[in-house]
């Protein structure tokens, strides 16, 4: 879409009519000086007219209107006024009489009609000629290449509420959380946790204590350029929040070191803090992250000067295509291959949905194309691309299946991998070793 065509404003509390559509307001403007007679104009020696500032008033347009008259000056384009943050507005206000004109019919047209005021109706008049449409007879339409497009966040806590008839008039769309941020860690005293089990573990206690959503973790609560949760942003920006909008109230069993001891939120500050802290993570269950294992390390073992020489066989193959035995990477990535092709209809998205829901502690073990490139913007690992391999799908899509594989010494991402293979017979995929 050309940014020509696109129209973006964000509502707060002090957002009106004005500030959305349009009013007069003093600018600053020129008017040149006449001589004493007032019969000619003061010309400087280059001649050209002296001239003095002045304040006056002109119709200023904001971005409803200007995207109102973009819709009507290219009728065979889309345009998208986008509006942000909806609910920290007040819609009523802020709409006024706009709000007739969101009853669409079938060609996405207003239904009904509303009589522009006058300073309004003279403004659209020049700007857009007596003649046309978007001030026919001084009201106003939308058009139907006229899209609005809002976003809000359900977790906020709105200041001003949306009343029913507002929100009829609009089609909703729900966006869960995703858990998609596989690949982000919680560096707590040199340890590295999990984001996405701290967030749904977090997020389960929310909903156990309140019967709510709204004030669970979404995936970009904390946005971390290097994909590294510290220990400061844990603290001021998550456990902040969680204190004081969540369990101030003593909700959700949240702020605990074991089963028996609470813990305030200035204890984890100051001397002993951080060991407080890490307790805290503990008792949460929050997963420690496993060492990255790559394909090429894959028979790296704990504590053992042996290789690890283990061979199995995945539906009945013993070797890889290539006549290979088995290792853990190719292993893993061909157990994907296998539900992919049992499942042909599913796209991408939908078998990384399904993977993903089944908390493999191995990293990022699907990928979308989308997900792949999200990861490696967000990563400084110079080995940031090469940790996945891609697979097609049946139907031409792509998946991306992680490389980091192996038993590490703090987390065993490959026998979780068999363990949880060996819990989904309806997969279809049958692992033994040989």
């Amino acid at each position: 879409v050309s940014k020509e065509n696109i129209f973006r404003t964000t509502f707060h509390p002090d957002s009106d009519y004005s500030t959305f559509v349009g009013a007069y307001k003093p600018t600053r403007d020129e008017r040149p000086l006449y001589g004493l007679f007032g019969k000619e104009t003061v010309r400087l020696k280059d001649g050209k007219d002296l001239s003095e500032d002045i304040i006056t008033y002109k119709f200023i347009p904001q971005a409803f209107l200007n995207a109102y008259m973009q819709a009507y000056r290219k009728p065979n384009e889309n345009v998208y006024l986008i509006i942000e943050e909806i609910n920290r507005g007040n819609c009523a206000q802020i709409f006024g009489d706009l709000f007739q004109l969101l009853d669409r019919n079938e060609s996405g047209v207003s239904e009904y009609t509303i009589k522009a005021d006058a300073d309004l109706k003279v403004f659209l008049e020049e700007e857009l000629g007596k003649d046309n449409l978007g001030i026919e007879d001084g009201e106003l339409c939308l058009p139907s290449n006229l899209y609005i497009y809002a976003t809000m966040n359900t977790s906020d806590q709105s200041l001003f509420p949306i009343d029913s008839a507002f929100k009829r008039r609009w089609d909703w769309e729900y966006e869960p959380i995703k858990y998609k941020n596989t690949d982000w860690v919680i560096d707590v005293q040199s340890n590295k946790y999990s984001w996405v089990s701290f967030q749904k573990e977090i997020n389960k206690r929310i909903f156990e204590a309140t019967s709510s959503e709204d004030k669970m973790l979404g995936d970009y609560f904390v946005n971390p350029s290097d994909g590294v949760i510290t220990e400061k942003m844990l603290l001021n920006k998550i456990l902040f929040y969680l204190w004081n909008d969540v369990c101030k109230d003593g909700e959700g069993d949240i702020f605990k070191v074991s089963d028996t001891n609470d813990v305030s939120f200035s204890e984890l500050y100051g001397d002993g803090g951080k060991q407080k802290l890490a307790d805290m993570m503990n008792y949460l269950g929050v997963e420690l992250v496993q060492e990255d294992i790559d394909e090429d390390d894959e028979n790296e073992v704990e504590d053992s000067d042996k290789k690890d020489n283990t061979r199995y066989s995945i539906n009945g193959e013993i070797a890889d295509e290539n006549g290979k035995a088995w290792g853990k990477g190719t292993l893993v990535r061909r157990a994907v291959e296998i539900y992919c092709n049992n499942n042909a209809q599913d796209t991408a998205a939908q078998i990384r949905d399904i993977w993903m829901s089944a908390n493999f502690v191995i990293p990022h073990i699907v990928e979308t194309d989308e997900d792949r490139e999200q990861r490696i913007n967000n990563s400084d690992d110079p080995k940031a691309k090469g940790r996945s391999k891609e697979i097609k799908l049946p139907n031409g899509e792509s998946l991306h299946v992680s490389t980091q594989v192996g038993d590490g010494k703090k987390r065993k991402g490959f026998t979780d991998f068999l363990s949880k293979i060996k819990s989904k017979p309806e997969w279809g995929i049958d692992i033994q070793e040989l």
